[in-house]
């Protein structure tokens, strides 16, 4: 069967995932599910004659990214911008 080693790589990268879920981010997220979920809100906003903007990463989503190893530029971490939060919006407090 020639997609016997594409299942075989999708059983390791799946097994990789629960491993980061319940060893470094201890076990805070139920599911793999519940981790792109709160990746989900993530978004590459482009529009014609500006630069993409990638909006934030707030809260969780920061601690997601450093559990897999992935560096988030300063400028995208939400220190010091208003994030809004349902009906208001919320400041952060840059950590020291």
């Amino acid at each position: 069967m020639t997609d016997a080693p594409q299942r075989a790589a999708a059983k390791i990268f799946a097994k990789y995932l629960a491993y980061v879920r319940k060893a470094k981010l201890n076990d805070n997220f139920h599911s793999i599910q519940d981790v792109l979920n709160e990746m989900r809100p993530i978004r590459c906003i482009e529009h014609p004659g500006t630069k993409p903007f990638v909006t934030p990463f707030i809260g969780k989503q920061v601690d997601i990214c450093e559990a897999f190893g992935f560096d988030i530029p300063e400028s995208l971490r939400a220190f010091d911008l208003n994030i809004k939060r349902g009906n208001f919006y919320v400041k952060t407090e840059k950590k020291h």
